[in-house]
């Protein structure tokens, strides 16, 4: 039996134009179609070529324009500038010491005893350099090799319970003591200028006269005292390098002509000790050599240091007239050469001893003195 065509077979029989399919409206779709990917590719072509532009742009200007814009920053008007090191530029400086252990001491019970040498953890012998510093974070300074031990002697031989200050610090600033060893440690010790104290494990020590005068000059301080210490130490160096020197022991001048004002040491150390409530400054300080405190003062122009006594005023003089602003050559006129003499300090003898002392500057008399023996 033979079964039906099926609808499909039917419709393949029938007139193929009978649904026009290129009609006006199919052919507008087609050129708007046309027109939308014509731009889409466009677009995508310029995507692409964007980003390529971008970087040769880039390129270029780093490397012609940029050098050029940069160049002309840097230029003054109307010159050139020469190149300028930038912080990246520079090496860093070379630290040669370490930094300082701040220097702590377990001291025994009750008040100290003792020395400090005897607690400290270097020995006086194995110290290569001493430094100061204005605080803890500021550039250290060595102190001079010909005055290191003047800060190492007087703490070794600080005695604990004379020294033992019953003073608060000045509240400044404290200056830092940084000592240096063979061994490659170091130790900071703060010490107060202005009480003349060094600070250890919260206690508080008084330091000897050499130590505040050597200060007083090396942090620049204006004070009489840092003034007598420059003029003082250059005295001593001359000396030294000529080791010493020797006294002429064939002359000797009468007692009076070395006094000053008619008075000896002995008349003015009295005097000046009454004088005390009118002093200008005060400041204490330990006398190794009488092992107890005492006070430098500054009355009326006088300077009372250990055994001596400075005059720094031309109020002061010799019955002879000789005082500040007076000639070398005044002096050898009016007095005569010295016992013993370097460029800067000429001394007399008095009875045995050269008690009476004229220090110059620029060729004039600056300070004279009078010391005491023990």
């Amino acid at each position: 039996m033979k079964e039906p065509n099926p609808q499909w077979y039917t419709r393949l029989k029938g007139n193929p134009h009978a649904r026009k399919t290129f009609t006006p409206e199919k052919i507008r779709q087609i050129e708007l179609l046309a027109a939308s990917g014509g731009k889409r590719q466009a677009r995508r072509r310029s995507l692409l070529l964007w980003p390529a532009a971008a970087l040769v742009s880039a390129a270029v200007f780093l490397i012609f324009v940029f050098p050029i814009l940069e160049q002309q920053s840097n230029q003054p008007p109307g010159g050139n500038r020469p190149p300028v090191d930038h912080p990246d530029d520079i090496a860093p400086p070379v630290i040669d010491q370490p930094a300082g252990n701040l220097l702590e001491i377990d001291f025994p019970e009750g008040e100290p005893q003792g020395t400090l040498g005897e607690l400290l953890p270097f020995k006086s012998e194995d110290v290569t350099e001493v430094e100061w510093l204005h605080s803890a974070e500021s550039a250290a300074i060595p102190i001079p090799v010909e005055r290191k031990y003047t800060v190492i002697n007087d703490l070794y031989w600080v005695n604990l319970d004379k020294t033992l200050a019953r003073t608060e610090a000045s509240g400044n600033p404290q200056t830092i003591f940084r000592i240096h060893t063979s061994n490659g440690r170091s130790w900071d010790i703060p010490y107060d200028v202005e009480t003349n104290t060094y600070d250890i494990s919260g206690q508080r020590f008084y330091a000897n006269d050499a130590v505040l005068m050597m200060m007083h000059n090396v942090l620049d301080l204006e004070s009489p005292l840092a003034a007598w210490d420059r003029v003082k130490e250059k005295a001593r160096l001359e000396q030294e390098s000529n080791e010493g020197g020797s006294v002429d022991e064939s002359f000797q001048y009468d007692f009076e002509q070395l006094t000053v004002g008619g008075k000896d040491y002995e008349s003015w150390s009295k005097e000046l000790a009454e004088s005390a409530d009118a002093a200008e400054w005060t400041v204490s300080y330990y006398n190794d050599l009488l092992g107890e405190v005492q006070q430098i003062r500054f009355v009326a122009g006088a300077l009372t240091l250990s055994l001596e006594i400075i005059f720094t005023s031309e109020d002061y003089r010799t019955p002879d007239g000789i005082g500040i602003g007076t000639t070398r050559e005044e002096v050898t006129e009016i007095l005569g050469p010295a016992n013993l003499s370097t460029e800067t300090k000429w001394s007399y003898k008095v009875g045995d001893y050269l008690k009476f002392h004229l220090y110059f500057e620029d060729d004039k008399v600056a300070y004279l003195s009078l010391t005491q023996t023990m």
